[in-house]
């Protein structure tokens, strides 16, 4: 008799992991992941804003936050104009968990808090990439806005922000995301190529996952556009709501 793969299960923040956290971020820091403002990382831990990946004991072995680029509309109201997907962080190598990582958090800010415009990343190796622009990212140029917006994230941060490597996404890909979401509810083990271990994706403690499930699966089937020609003229946010809308009907 074989033993069963070890189990690990993805699920949101709250406030309880502001330690364990940046803890994670501290003892696994990287010079790829750059380092943001601790009363942001925690004001984004109570938030729900972090998607992690823990052991059975809790141990997280991959992390990432979105952020949130608050801006004022046409009649200064208060407007999250983009979501940043970033501080992306693994431990556990060889099984795909940042696509894993990206897929949810994209999906629950686009259910849960949708920007105004689209979601933006700064992606630098090459790896890293290739698997957003499987997941339906494309490069494109931030305008100005965005780089006075970062730069307020990451106030002790000497160094220019980088021009180069952003990708963007919208509405377009949400299926692609959803879809691979789906795929490990459908069949959560996960072999690394190389070793040929394998693991288990549980995602029974993620109230995410365990609520809006009929949505994901409901996205995965949908048909939203061409992810290499996004449509940024209509709100990402209206979008939603109309599919929202459509969900429940």
């Amino acid at each position: 008799m074989t033993d069963e793969p070890s189990r690990y299960y993805p699920r949101f923040s709250r406030a309880s992991d502001h330690d364990k956290l940046l803890d994670f971020y501290n003892s696994n820091a990287h010079k790829n992941v750059l380092k943001r403002d601790t009363d942001l990382l925690k004001k984004m831990i109570s938030e729900g804003a972090v998607v992690m990946i823990e052991d059975e004991a809790g141990k997280i072995v991959a992390a990432s936050i979105t952020y949130p680029y608050e801006t004022k509309d046409a009649h200064g109201n208060e407007d999250v104009k983009w979501q940043e997907i970033g501080t992306l962080r693994c431990t556990l190598n060889g099984y795909g968990l940042l696509a894993t990582l990206v897929s949810l958090q994209t999906l629950h800010t686009f259910l849960v808090e949708p920007p105004s415009d689209r979601f933006i990343a700064h992606m630098e190796t090459a790896p890293v990439q290739n698997l957003a622009m499987k997941l339906g990212f494309r490069e494109f140029t931030p305008s100005p806005e965005i780089f006075t917006l970062k730069s307020a994230m990451v106030p002790e941060h000497n160094d220019p922000l980088a021009r180069e490597n952003w990708y963007q996404v919208g509405i377009e890909a949400m299926p692609v995301m959803a879809g691979a979401i789906v795929k490990l509810f459908d069949n959560p083990v996960i072999e690394n190529p190389h070793t040929h271990e394998k693991i288990i994706l549980d995602f029974s403690r993620s109230t995410f996952c365990q609520m809006l499930e009929p949505e994901i699966r409901a996205l995965a089937a949908a048909s939203l556009g061409n992810v290499d020609k996004p449509d940024f003229s209509l709100s990402t946010k209206k979008q939603q709501k109309k599919l929202i809308r459509d969900f429940f009907h």
